[in-house]
């Protein structure tokens, strides 16, 4: 891990209005949560065969790339300690596509859940959504 990419991560989430620790946390692109960051317990960390983090950034970044996929943004929900990268156990997928089909298409990275989150669990700085849009949750427990 680049100690001091993870620093820049921290004082970058520390300037967001929806603070890190409140639920629901602050969200960050694919790229500020993957890049050189190699901390397995970032990510999936109840996992008992960890894909590794490299298969959970490759996957999402392909469901970015789809068509019917607005845009996928990480739930930062701890600052475990200042050696650690900031946790997640939450990504959001702003698509058109169902929740069966997004399911399918992250199966290798098993999460214990994907669908359509209540309400008071959606992060209040995901981009307004485009036609046709609507928010999917993919949770770790």
């Amino acid at each position: 891990m680049d100690i001091s990419r993870r620093n820049q991560l921290v004082e970058k989430l520390k300037t967001r209005s929806n603070p890190v620790g409140q639920h629901p946390g602050p969200t960050i692109s694919l790229e500020d949560f993957f890049e050189e960051n190699d901390d397995l317990m970032s990510i999936g960390c109840n996992l008992s065969a960890h894909p590794g983090i490299d298969t959970f950034y490759r996957r999402f970044l392909a469901i970015r790339s789809r068509r019917d996929v607005q845009d996928v943004l990480v739930e930062i929900r701890d600052l475990v300690d200042d050696h650690s990268w900031p946790f997640t156990d939450t990504v959001f997928v702003l698509t058109s596509m169902d929740s069966g089909e997004l399911r399918k298409s992250i199966a290798e990275l098993n999460p214990d859940e994907v669908g359509v989150f209540p309400p008071g669990s959606i992060p209040t700085d995901l981009p307004t959504l485009k036609s046709g849009m609507k928010v999917l949750g993919v949770w770790w427990d």
